[in-house]
């Protein structure tokens, strides 16, 4: 892609009209932060620990699937696990929505958002919520529900809720190096700002990565973020989950083999799913990309039928985020949607890893406290 990573003189040339206004950006991102910083402006604490899961740049760098991890694997520790969005696009944005209750008890995609509902239903014992202020959405799942760590999803420049751990996100097949503040380029923040972050994780390092690139990128994140630790994986297919009746079943990767297929998504940077579905030896008749977030209307899924007969394809193949917003029961049932593993190339993150034990420490001393105070 060129946004953000400039491949010729006209990339060039339209980063640098808009450079005036990537400088007023940049100086009024900075404001933000430091007026929390010294203390100008609020920063709110929960009483549980929070770890933030974000990156510099526009969305896309596979967010949803590592705090799908992250949630499971902190679920699996014994953990009251609870998951703080925004609930971006949220077509009922009531002050703070339960989502999930934990109790696989869930609220309709017009109030959660797709990424907030695509999460709770891939990790039922989570309780997710959403709200535009996270510290009074956690309080909320503290008193409510018992949550005891916090995930907090793009949260590195949400600068008023106070995080313990920082994960910051860098995608691959970017160039950090040769990006530019928003909306010159796809930058957030300067790569100085990867100064505060726990650690890094490169995201979507293909099978056949590049090591030379992979370790350039590396270096760079060391120069602005010395003994930060950085760890990289993928995020491959897992498995195929569909509609039969109102019940979600799941069906392995092995059904689209020679199937022909429609693709259709709203993502950030789509170019991957229709090569991930090809991979997997599906024959893929049309694929439509559609704005991130996108909400489908009757026209959509109108269409989306009529080139399903039309072309003679037997499903369409989706995102988990994109089929929680399709509610004809016709159509459902025509549509799977691809299910990502996260794939650590490196073990997990070792300093992620050292924090989470630090939390379990933390809890066992909080339980043998009480059961000690209950026992006198």
């Amino acid at each position: 892609m060129s946004w953000g990573n400039p491949q010729n003189g006209i990339d060039y040339l339209k980063a640098g009209l808009l450079s005036p206004a990537a400088l007023v950006y940049g100086l009024a991102s900075t404001a933000d932060r430091l007026s929390y910083d010294l203390g100008f402006r609020t920063r709110n604490k929960l009483p549980a620990p929070v770890i933030s899961i974000g990156n510099i740049t526009c969305g896309g760098t596979g967010k949803t699937p590592v705090a799908i991890a992250l949630a499971r694997h902190l679920v699996g520790l014994g953990l009251n696990v609870g998951v703080l969005l925004r609930g971006y696009r949220r077509l009922i944005a009531t002050d703070i929505s339960v989502v999930s209750d934990g109790k696989g008890n869930f609220a309709t995609v017009e109030e959660a958002g797709d990424e907030a509902l695509a999460i709770a239903q891939a990790v039922d014992q989570a309780v997710v919520m959403a709200g535009a202020n996270r510290y009074k959405a956690g309080l909320q799942a503290i008193n409510r529900f018992g949550c005891n760590v916090f995930i907090l999803d793009d949260g590195y420049q949400h600068y008023s809720l106070a995080r313990d751990f920082d994960i910051v996100l860098i995608d691959y097949n970017d160039e950090p190096a040769r990006d530019s503040l928003l909306p010159s380029g796809r930058l957030r923040e300067p790569l100085a700002s990867l100064n505060r972050a726990s650690q890094v994780i490169i995201t979507k390092v293909p099978t056949n990565f590049d090591p030379e690139h992979l370790e350039n990128l590396k270096q760079l994140i060391r120069n602005h973020s010395s003994g930060t630790d950085i760890s990289s994986c993928r995020f491959p297919a897992k498995q195929l989950s569909g509609y039969i009746g109102d019940k979600m079943q799941v069906f392995p990767l092995s059904l689209l083999n020679g199937m022909r297929v429609i693709t259709f998504c709203g993502l950030a940077r789509p170019q991957t799913f229709p090569e991930q579905i090809r991979e997997l030896g599906a024959n893929i008749v049309i694929d439509r990309i559609f704005p991130d977030h996108h909400w489908y209307s009757d026209q959509d899924l109108a269409w989306l039928q009529s080139e399903l007969t039309g072309r003679s394809a037997q499903f369409l193949i989706t995102t988990q985020k994109d089929l929680v917003k399709v509610h004809d029961p016709s159509l459902k049932s025509k549509i799977l949607a691809l299910e990502l593993d996260t794939e650590w190339l490196t073990g997990f993150p070792e300093a992620l890893k050292r924090f989470i034990e630090t939390i379990n420490q933390n809890q066992a001393a909080s339980h043998w406290k009480q059961a000690a105070g209950t026992a006198r």
